[in-house]
């Protein structure tokens, strides 16, 4: 193996000798990155933030409502198309001013409350 492409290339021959695929592995001249601190506007979909969500999104998010056959599912005008989102997740305004809708899982994967980071 080339030394430099293992993270441990000072001590090289003895760490990857030991390992037959040495989890450290980078190609030649990579870096590793991180993502930029982006701060977001969110709201979670449920009912008591219906009528906010309405005034705060306008006409980039259609709320369910009685006419619509889809019950619960909420639909969100991105630059990508009308995607569906439902009760649980939640609608994020990005610094651009586009919303996109974020599953329940992937948001809390991703964000933090801004006042936990910042520590004003």
């Amino acid at each position: 193996m080339d030394c430099h492409t293992c993270l441990y290339y000072e001590e090289c021959e003895e760490h990857c000798a030991t390992n037959d695929k040495c989890d450290e592995w980078m190609p030649k001249n990579s870096l590793k990155y991180k993502m930029k601190l982006v701060i977001i506007e969110a709201m979670e979909i449920n009912k008591e933030t219906e009528s906010i969500i309405r005034n705060w999104a306008g006409k980039n998010v259609v709320v369910p409502s009685p006419i619509l056959e889809h019950g619960d599912y909420w639909w969100v005008y991105t630059p990508d198309g009308v995607i569906s989102c439902i009760p649980g997740d939640f609608i994020i305004r990005k610094s651009n001013g586009k919303f996109y809708p974020c599953s329940r899982d992937t948001f809390f994967q991703i964000y933090e409350t801004v006042e936990e980071h910042l520590k004003l």
